[in-house]
């Protein structure tokens, strides 16, 4: 796994990978860090989102893949809720890194410490289970 100093969503514009995983939460909200941004570059990506939010009870730890053109972003459902207090699920993101590895999604990205930050992991315990799971991959920090 290597790390390069590059935002995750220019890599994306520029054929650096083919697909862009991300964490988002289990209640449809996409309002904060790198999910936020997403959903204002690709207004697609939170509609499908938002409406698999709305239809499907018990998302966590489970992936959506969302094509764009010939690029593709994954939602990986690895916390429950969002704000002060939830954390990301280890369990559930295992379960969704190891869902991503047995997809053919090409050159993967991740951003460098998805699910801490924000979303309160402890990045010592998540960069293993990436590195496990999808050693082929990117990690993207600015």
């Amino acid at each position: 796994m290597k790390v390069i100093k590059k935002c995750l969503i220019q890599a994306l514009k520029d054929n650096d990978i083919d697909t862009a995983v991300h964490q988002v939460n289990c209640r449809g909200v996409m309002g904060a860090g790198l999910a936020k941004q997403i959903r204002r570059q690709y207004p697609k990506v939170f509609r499908v989102y938002k409406k698999l939010v709305r239809q499907t009870p018990n998302l966590l730890g489970k992936v959506q893949v969302v094509e764009l053109n010939n690029r593709s972003i994954v939602n990986l459902f690895g916390q429950d809720g969002y704000g002060r207090g939830t954390h990301t699920n280890m369990e559930a993101l295992e379960k969704g890194l190891g869902a991503i590895a047995q997809m053919d999604l090409g050159n993967v990205g991740l951003p460098y410490g998805m699910g801490a930050g924000l979303a309160g992991g402890d990045w010592a315990k998540i960069q293993p289970l990436i590195a496990d799971h999808l050693p082929e991959a990117t990690l993207f920090r600015l």
